[in-house]
C-alpha cells in the first residue's frame, strides 16, 4: 500500500499493456450491476460519471440519479483537487491505458475512506477514447488492520524486526533501535546483514532462503549461540523467534529479538556456584544428555569434562544397571520434584578407568527457557562404607568380648558419634547448597506464580536444615531441642517474609522439650507453613497484629503444638480441612504422617491446633 506519500502508476508492464479495452453490450452492465463490494462505473471523456453500479452506491452514497452526469472531481479531498489529480489521473489512463494507485476518496457525507483505484481507458475499434472504466475497493479495514498490526508491534515488550524475503527491513520498532542502536530510518530499507557479525555474514544468507523455503514459527539458530552487532561495533547475544507472514505484497517473516545479556549472565554465576560446590554436580538433559559437570565430578570419575559433555549419562552407570537406567530417569521427570536417587538401593558409578565407586545421589528438577534438567549431586561414600563395614566388624567382635573390651566399644561408640555428627553437618550443608541453587534460580524468574513456588521449597528447605544445625550442635543425636528451634524457626520465617517486628509482634508460650527426629521434621514444616501463611494472609495492607506459637506436654504422653493469630481469618466459605492449597494440603499430610489431630478455630482471627502423640517426652 502507497496512499498520498508513494502513488503508483501502472501500464507500461506485459500484464498491464494488452489491447485496450472495448465497450460492450447491455449483459456486461447487469453483471457489474451485481456487484456489491466494488465501486464500478464508467466517465466519459471529460470525466462526467456515465454508469453507476449497486457497488459504487454503497460504497460511496450517491444513487445512480444524483451523481450520473456530475464530474467525478466529487470524488476527491480538497488538497488533492488542489494539486489537480483528477486530471492527472486520467491523462495518464488515457497515455498509458491504465492507471492505479491506493489512495483517499470521499463519500456523499464528506468523509474519506482509503480506496485502491484503477482507471482503464476505453476505446472505439478505431482507437478513439469513448471514456473510462473506474474500479474502486475500499481498503479502510485492511488499513487499519496494517496499523493496528504497526501500532502492536511499536508496543511489544521485546524487539521485533521484519523483512521480506530479499533480507530487506521493513518494519523495526523502538526496542530494536534501542538494543542495536540505530534510528529506525538507518535501518528500513537496509540488509538485515548490517545487524549480523561479520564472522556470520557469509552464511546468513543461506539461512533466510532455507527459512523462505519451509516457512514456519521456530527459534532461529537452535543449538548454535546467536549474536547481534550494535551500530557502535559491539556485539550483544540474542536469542530470535521467527514467524512466517504471507501478505498481499509477498511473504515477509516476522522476528522477534531479545537481549539475553542478562540471563547469560546469571548462567554464568550458576556455573561458578556449581564449580565452586564441595560435592560432584552434574546436569541433565531430559534425554539423557549432560550439559554441564564440576571439577568434583571430573576427580571422583576420572573424565575430563570435554569428554562427559554432550554424552549419555549412562557412561558412568555400571553395565550392569545400565539398562534400567533410562526408566528411572523418565520416571523422575514425569514427576519432577527434590528427592534422593535410589532410595533402599545400594547405587555405584563407573569410572573411567572401569572401576566402581559406591555414591549417594540427589535429584533436584531445573526448570530453564531451554527445557527441563536435573541437577544432581553426587557423593563418594567409600570412606562411609567402609567405616560402616569396619564399625559392624568391631560390632560383632565386641559383641562375643565385651567383658574383655569394654575401652574399645567406648572408642567405637565415641566415632558413631563423630560420623553422626558428620552426617548432620554434610546433610545441612547440601541443603543449604540446594537454598542457594534456588536462590540463584529466583534472580532470573520473574514474579508469578514459579516465582512463589520456589520461594515456598526455599523455607521448607531451611527449615529442615535448621534441624539437622541443632542435631549438629547436640550432644543427642536422636532427639532435636525444639523449643529452641521453634524460636529459631520463627525468627528466620518473619525474617524472611520481610515482615516488621513492629507491624506484627510473635508471642511464644514454648516448654523446654526435645523432640525424636521422626517427630520434629514433620513439625517443624508445620511450623513453617502455619507461620508463613499467617504472615501472609492474616494481616493485609499494613494491619496490626500477634502470631502466638503455644508447645507444651499434656497427658497420656501427648504434645500439643498450637499456632493461631488476631488477623482477617480466613477467606469466606473455605473450609481449610479440604481446602487444595499447597500450604494447607501440606499441614493436613504432616498431620496425618505424625497422627496428631487437628483442629481450627476461626474466632477472632485464625488457630491451628494440633494434639501429637510422643513415646517419649523430657
Amino acid at each position: 500500500m502507497t496512499g498520498k506519500s508513494g502513488r503508483r502508476e501502472r501500464g507500461t508492464d506485459a500484464t498491464h499493456s494488452a489491447a485496450p479495452a472495448r465497450i460492450t453490450d447491455g449483459r456486461l452492465r447487469l453483471l457489474l450491476d451485481g456487484v456489491k463490494d466494488l465501486a464500478v462505473f464508467m466517465l466519459d471523456p471529460d470525466g462526467r460519471v456515465s454508469t453507476w453500479n449497486a457497488g459504487a452506491q454503497r460504497l460511496k452514497g450517491y444513487s445512480a440519479q444524483e451523481i450520473v452526469g456530475k464530474h467525478f472531481s466529487c470524488f476527491y479531498p480538497r488538497d488533492d483537487l488542489a494539486a489537480g489529480m483528477d486530471r492527472h489521473e486520467l491523462e495518464i489512463a488515457q497515455r498509458d491505458g491504465r492507471y492505479e494507485e491506493d489512495t483517499w476518496r470521499l463519500r456523499k457525507d464528506g468523509s474519506q475512506f482509503l480506496a485502491h483505484v484503477v482507471i482503464t481507458a476505453l476505446r472505439d475499434s478505431s482507437g478513439c477514447l469513448v471514456g473510462f472504466a473506474n474500479v474502486t475497493r475500499d481498503m479502510t479495514e485492511q488499513h487499519r488492520a496494517r496499523e493496528q498490526f504497526r501500532v502492536a508491534i511499536a508496543a511489544a515488550p521485546t524487539g521485533m524486526l521484519m523483512m521480506d524475503s530479499t533480507g530487506t527491513i521493513v518494519l523495526v520498532n523502538a526496542q530494536i533501535e534501542k538494543l542495536f542502536g540505530y534510528p529506525r530510518n538507518e535501518l528500513l530499507g537496509k540488509s538485515i546483514e548490517v545487524l549480523v557479525p561479520e564472522r556470520f555474514r557469509g552464511r546468513h544468507p543461506s539461512f533466510r532462503k532455507a527459512f523462505f523455503g519451509d516457512p514456519k514459527a521456530r527459534a532461529m539458530g537452535a543449538g548454535r549461540e546467536l549474536y547481534g552487532l550494535r551500530r557502535d561495533g559491539t556485539e550483544v547475544p540474542i536469542e530470535i523467534g521467527l514467524n512466517p507472514i504471507q501478505t498481499p505484497e509477498g511473504a515477509f517473516v516476522l522476528s522477534s529479538v531479545v537481549d539475553i545479556t542478562e540471563r547469560k549472565r546469571s548462567v554464568e554465576q550458576f556455573r561458578l556456584a556449581i564449580e565452586a560446590a564441595p560435592t560432584g554436580m552434574i546436569m541433565v538433559e531430559r534425554h539423557g544428555r549432560v550439559v554441564l559437570v564440576n571439577a568434583q565430578i571430573e576427580k571422583l570419575f576420572g573424565y575430563r569434562r570435554e569428554e562427559l559433555i554432550g554424552r549419555a549419562i549412562e557412561i558412568l552407570v555400571p553395565e550392569r544397571f545400565r539398562k534400567r537406567h533410562p526408566d528411572f530417569r523418565a520416571d523422575f521427570f514425569a514427576d519432577p520434584r527434590s528427592r534422593p536417587m535410589g532410595a533402599g538401593r545400594d547405587l555405584y558409578g563407573l569410572r573411567k578407568d572401569g572401576t566402581e565407586v559406591p555414591i549417594e545421589i540427589g535429584l533436584n528438577p531445573l526448570e530453564t527457557p531451554e527445557g527441563a534438567f536435573v541437577l544432581s549431586s553426587v557423593v563418594d561414600i567409600t570412606e562411609r562404607k567402609r567405616a560402616e563395614q569396619e564399625r559392624e566388624e568391631l560390632l560383632d567382635q565386641l559383641e562375643e568380648r565385651v567383658q574383655v573390651r569394654t575401652a574399645e566399644l567406648t572408642a567405637t561408640l565415641k566415632e558413631r558419634e563423630v560420623l553422626l555428627q558428620e552426617v548432620h553437618h554434610r546433610v545441612k550443608n547440601n541443603l543449604q547448597v540446594i537454598s542457594s541453587l534456588i536462590s540463584l534460580q529466583l534472580r532470573q524468574d520473574k514474579e508469578g506464580a514459579s516465582r512463589h513456588a520456589l520461594e515456598e521449597c526455599q523455607t521448607r528447605v531451611q527449615a529442615i536444615a535448621l534441624i539437622h544445625q541443632q542435631l549438629y550442635q547436640s550432644k543427642d543425636y536422636a532427639r532435636v531441642p525444639f523449643s529452641e528451634y521453634t524460636k529459631s524457626l520463627a525468627a528466620n520465617v518473619f525474617q524472611a517474609t520481610g515482615v516488621s517486628p513492629q507491624s506484627v509482634s510473635l508471642k511464644l508460650a514454648v516448654e523446654d522439650l526435645a523432640l525424636p527426629v521422626d517427630k520434629a521434621i514433620p513439625c517443624g514444616l508445620i511450623l513453617n507453613e502455619l507461620i508463613t501463611n499467617a504472615l501472609k494472609h492474616a494481616f493485609p495492607a499494613g494491619r496490626e497484629g500477634t502470631i502466638r506459637i503455644e508447645l507444651g506436654k499434656i497427658q497420656n504422653g501427648r504434645l500439643v503444638l498450637c499456632v493461631s493469630d488476631d488477623g482477617i481469618g480466613l477467606p469466606k466459605g473455605l473450609d481449610a480441612q479440604t481446602a487444595g492449597s499447597l500450604g494447607l494440603q501440606l499441614v493436613r499430610m504432616l498431620a496425618k504422617q505424625v497422627d496428631a489431630e487437628l483442629e481450627i478455630g476461626t474466632l477472632g482471627g485464625t488457630s491451628f491446633r494440633l494434639t501429637i502423640p510422643v513415646e517419649t517426652l523430657n
